[in-house]
């Protein structure tokens, strides 16, 4: 094996383990270092560099129980770990016949607004739907209270045949063209990570 082999393998199951640990404490909504140990099976050491990892980039945060139980003992009280709800805010968007509806969502999952918007006509070239959907994610945000900057990352279903990994239409009802790279589109429009897929996903 390369050193170039060896260094993608060991990237690879650096993030595999990255994203086992982040699933472990959302499961569990605030957890304990040992604790995320013992049910990924990941190393204590491995579990400490990684949630320190975190922690920096802003991912999660420690979070000290108020009320400790009784004969816990003296010393530090164990601090366990919580995502942080305000690290990203994620929009989830559908296009339906004659609406568009988004709903936004912080990094725990927490609903923040609830938003549908008339859609003017059923079908739409690809340049007015993004323009379309842009308004509605726009109004969302302002029912919110912040501004469309702040959004993280953008979810767009959508009924047709979708190719999701490509954000490629081949043909939807909401649309008046065929094999359209909507990925593109919404990315002319939108300055965060996009993603398409069919609406029943």
């Amino acid at each position: 094996m390369s050193n170039h082999e060896r260094s993608s393998h060991s990237d690879e199951l650096r993030e595999s383990g990255r994203q086992q640990i982040l699933d472990s404490i959302r499961a569990a909504g605030s957890i304990a270092r040992i604790d995320i140990s013992r049910e990924t099976g990941i190393s204590p050491a491995t579990v400490t560099t990684i949630t320190s990892e975190l922690l920096t980039a802003g991912l999660i945060e420690e979070i000290i129980p108020e009320n400790r139980p009784a004969g816990a003992g003296r010393g530090r009280p164990r601090v366990a770990l919580g995502l942080r709800g305000d690290a990203h805010r994620i929009a989830g968007v559908k296009v339906a016949h004659h609406t568009i509806s988004v709903l936004l969502i912080d990094f725990k999952g927490v609903e923040l607004a609830d938003h549908q918007m008339p859609l003017p006509v059923s079908r739409l070239s690809p340049q007015d739907l993004c323009t379309q959907i842009f308004k509605a994610v726009e109004q969302a945000c302002a029912k919110a209270g912040f501004g469309l900057a702040e959004i993280s990352g953008i979810g767009v279903g959508m009924a047709g045949l979708v190719d999701a990994p490509r954000n490629f239409v081949y043909w939807s009802p909401s649309l008046t063209d065929r094999n359209v790279d909507f990925g593109a589109h919404l990315g002319q429009v939108f300055h965060c990570p996009v993603i398409v897929d069919n609406d029943a996903n």
